[in-house]
């Protein structure tokens, strides 16, 4: 077992005599150290500096062994949960760097494994993994890794207190799967999965689903095949979620300070929401003066 005077003597370069130890060393000591002496080990050691290193060597093997290390710790009784997330925060900081993303996912499916088994392990994860989500979905989708990125969602998504407090940066998570959603839309790519994402975010992203679709220009200048495409998937999408979501975006009253176009593409969300409970909503537009709204509607009715 190491004592603080002798981890210091060995890994306080500043005071050492002899030459500061290699990479090779200090993986040893990382990886071969008791869990007690280990703790003690990883405060003296530039983390930082030896991750960024094996990265640029591409030595995937002993980071992948040195993430192994830190992570079991979390086992460990009376471990400082607050320290070991400023080393697995060093972890996910040069990671979301490298832009080969080597290791990324793998790191990322250790600390979900480890939340899976510890339950005081998930707001270190939730704290650590929050200023670096939108890189970490980024990397994701650019890979297909949308089942992790699902399961990174549902770290917070399944708590309600973490969903509070990372609020903020949840939402612009939402947003930036909200745009994809739309781009593979519009090209004709699959948006399911993105789908799926987004129904995580609950009451969230449908609100953002439902503004983006309702924006988009009926007009020739706007794409307005694209825009209707838009309208009746996010229409579909947003009638297969759970109905108490609906209440904050459809509401009789929402009709009556919009223009027609925006009235005529609420019709047509809420025509592909396929939902007989909604019919009572048109009824508002149904009585519209402009010929084209109420056209609209009796269209929508018909293939509700």
């Amino acid at each position: 077992k190491a004592s603080d005077e002798e981890c210091n003597w060995i890994f306080a370069e500043s005071l050492r005599e002899t030459s500061p130890l290699s990479a090779e060393e200090k993986i040893s000591k990382i990886t071969q150290s008791p869990n007690d002496a280990l703790a003690k080990i990883l405060p003296m050691i530039n983390l930082e500096e030896l991750l960024k290193e094996l990265l640029a060597k591409n030595l995937s093997a002993p980071i992948e062994k040195i993430a192994d290390r830190i992570v079991g710790l979390t086992q460990e009784r009376g471990i400082d949960m607050a320290a070991l997330g400023g080393y697995l925060d060093k972890f996910l900081a040069i990671c979301t760097q490298d832009s080969s993303n080597t290791f990324l996912p793998e790191l990322t499916q250790k600390l979900l494994n480890e939340c899976a088994k510890n339950e005081n392990f998930l707001p270190v994860f939730c704290s650590i993994a929050a200023p670096y989500l939108n890189k970490i979905i980024q990397a994701f989708l650019k890979t297909g890794k949308t089942a992790l990125i699902a399961d990174v969602i549902k770290v917070y998504a399944n708590n309600e207190n973490m969903m509070q407090e990372y609020s903020a940066v949840l939402d612009a998570v939402a947003e930036r799967l909200l745009d994809e959603f739309i781009i593979r839309i519009e090209l004709g790519l699959d948006w399911a999965t993105l789908a799926e994402l987004l129904i995580l975010f609950r009451n969230k992203s449908v609100k953002r689903m439902f503004e983006k679709a309702l924006s988009r220009s009926r007009g020739p200048s706007g794409k307005y095949f694209e825009a209707y495409l838009i309208r009746r998937t996010v229409g579909k999408v947003i009638g297969a979620m759970p109905k108490e979501y609906l209440s904050g975006i459809l509401s009789e009253e929402r009709f009556s300070n919009a223009s027609r176009d925006e009235i005529c593409n609420m019709i047509e969300i809420i025509g592909a929401m396929d939902n007989e409970n909604l019919v009572n909503i048109l009824e508002v537009p149904l009585g519209h003066s402009d010929f084209m709204v109420r056209e609209k509607v009796i269209f929508n009715l018909g293939r509700m």
